[in-house]
């Protein structure tokens, strides 16, 4: 429950912050940062995609009931 209220805070005052900060950027600024942001976006899910979790014991996996 903790977790949930800092989240929300942390969303609430960084979307504040955004906002007030918006009016003193320049426009040139204003692309960077998008381009940066959406470029560390692209990262992180590609690197998702491609993170192999470690295979759990599964009773309903065909191959690990095979191996047995």
């Amino acid at each position: 429950m903790l977790g949930i209220l800092i989240n929300c805070f942390s969303i609430i005052c960084g979307s504040t912050l955004g906002a007030i900060s918006k009016k003193f950027m320049n426009d040139g600024y204003k692309s960077i940062l998008n381009q940066v942001i959406g470029i560390s976006a692209l990262i992180i899910g590609i690197s998702e995609v491609f993170y192999v979790q470690p295979e759990k014991e599964n009773k309903f996996n065909l191959a690990y009931d095979l191996n047995q």
